[in-house]
């Protein structure tokens, strides 16, 4: 995804719920392609944001912002964000895996829909959720297991059917091959 939207002009990348350090990071990749891009993280996790602030020391072009990526106003206003991404330009937002922590009381589709209504045109979102696909569906037993590996860390996660995702993203328009296992 990095790769693609960097190779289309994006310069601003606004990573949420980041487990940072991955093998190939958002930073590493958009950087490689243009020098000029701007990455933040956002993340809670104490390991997370310690492993961030080390691997990035060295970056300019790179920040991480401890926030909360369920509460979308205080990510889009909190400083290193404010600073370090312009939201009159067009920004890639990550969301890959975030809303399957999210239970339906917190309301993940209106998290989405503040996020998705403050991105500029020609902005894109890369999102990735959990699918309950049915138990007719030959995936349905991968879901039931994610599910478990996660409340045997201590974390609840929530599959969704393929509407109540799309739903989170609505008013976007998909790009090829659109919402795919």
């Amino acid at each position: 995804v990095t790769r693609y939207l960097a190779g289309v002009g994006v310069r601003q990348f606004l990573d949420c719920g980041v487990t940072l350090p991955a093998t190939e990071n958002v930073h590493q990749v958009a950087l490689r392609i243009n020098a000029e891009s701007t990455v933040v993280y956002v993340s809670r996790d104490p390991v997370a944001l310690a492993h961030g602030r080390a691997l990035l020391a060295d970056n300019d072009r790179t920040h991480i912002a401890d926030a909360d990526y369920r509460l979308p106003r205080k990510v889009l206003e909190h400083p290193v964000v404010a600073k370090h991404i312009d939201f009159e330009q067009p920004v890639a937002l990550y969301h890959a895996g975030t809303m399957r922590y999210v239970s339906d009381k917190r309301d993940p589709h209106a998290i989405m829909a503040a996020y998705i209504d403050a991105l500029p045109s020609d902005s894109y979102v890369a999102f990735t959720h959990l699918l309950d696909p049915g138990p007719d569906h030959h995936l349905y037993e991968t879901m039931i297991a994610a599910r478990q590996v996660a409340l045997d860390h201590g974390v609840r996660s929530h599959s969704r059917g393929r509407q109540e995702i799309l739903a989170m993203l609505d008013g976007l328009e998909l790009l090829e091959p659109g919402l795919v296992p």
